[in-house]
């Protein structure tokens, strides 16, 4: 058995669940944990830049994960459970409709989650700028 018939194999046998990556993924596991504090004391404001820093850096990594799955989403046609919109009446307008606006509430979040990770990224140098002013 070669390793594709092993994921052919699995992927035909394993239910998908479509959910955002940092929702599967636990981020506590992420190389963030492994910041290790210097071994000299730090003053209190030294301490919560770095705290600071490091949550920032956490939030942009979740922000970039629930972009790629947007991208992804969209990509493969597929509609996760946030962004599934239900209309009653069932003919082939509602059908159109239905889907069209699915592709674009993904499209509007992808756009919000870009200028969320723009306006992180941003707090973050600036974050780094005052700790290096320190």
């Amino acid at each position: 058995m070669t390793v594709t018939d092993l994921c052919v194999n699995l992927a035909t046998s394993v239910p998908v669940i479509f959910e955002p990556p940092c929702m599967l993924v636990n981020l506590s596991y992420t190389s963030l944990e492994h910041f290790v504090m210097p071994s000299f004391k730090l003053t209190a404001s030294q301490a919560k830049s770095i705290y600071l820093y490091k949550n920032l850096k956490a939030e942009v990594q979740r922000c970039c994960s629930n972009i790629y799955f947007n991208r992804q989403c969209l990509k493969l046609g597929l509609i996760p459970k946030y962004a599934q919109i239900k209309i009653p009446y069932i003919s082939p307008a509602t059908i159109v409709t239905q889907k069209k606006i699915q592709t674009t509430r993904l499209k509007e979040e992808i756009k919000f989650l870009c200028k969320k990770k723009d306006k992180l990224n941003k707090l973050l140098y600036r974050t780094h700028l005052a700790y290096m002013i320190q």
